[in-house]
């Protein structure tokens, strides 16, 4: 009579050398630009006030431009509220 053994569930070290190959196979693209979009942050930047907000597109999320501090000029950033969406 053979003994049988029951199947494990996974096998890490199978995981693990799957993993590595999908992480090799991942096409190396950049990022697209919007030109358009790039110009309307541009133009958002040199005509709204500090801490001004800007809707976007998408319900809930909006572009805020922040003050600069010290040497640093002033940044955008998006604040994300999904309950005003």
């Amino acid at each position: 009579m053979s003994v049988v053994r029951p199947a494990r569930p996974w096998d890490y070290t199978q995981q693990k050398r799957d993993f590595g190959q999908q992480e090799l196979q991942k096409p190396q693209t950049a990022p697209l630009r919007d030109a358009n979009l790039e110009q309307k942050l541009r133009e958002f930047m040199k005509s709204r006030e500090d801490w001004k907000r800007s809707r976007t597109s998408i319900p809930g999320v909006f572009v805020v431009k922040l003050p600069g501090r010290g040497s640093r000029g002033s940044e955008l950033a998006l604040e994300i509220n999904p309950v005003d969406g």
